[in-house]
């Protein structure tokens, strides 16, 4: 069965490669926005999609921190208290 040219898909040109154009912010204009507040999971040092590093010698029970952390998180109980 032949294909006509109609039925076939032309590759992209250069021309529909180009990045789309931002808009051009002022460093004054950024520092004058205001951003949401981050919700915490853990008040005050956890922040919901924040990161976090335990680090400590061998033996001082960062594993045991960590588990009362995710037991607290999955219950909405407090942290160690």
């Amino acid at each position: 069965m032949k294909v006509s040219d109609e039925e076939t898909e032309a590759a992209p040109s250069s021309s529909d490669l180009t990045p789309p154009k931002l808009p051009f912010i002022w460093s004054w204009d950024l520092l004058e926005n205001r951003l949401p507040a981050s919700k915490m999971v853990l008040s005050p040092w956890l922040p919901e999609r924040g990161l976090a590093l335990i680090y400590g010698q061998r033996g001082c029970g960062k594993t045991r921190l960590a588990v009362a952390i995710a037991y607290a998180i999955a219950t909405g109980d407090s942290l160690l208290g």
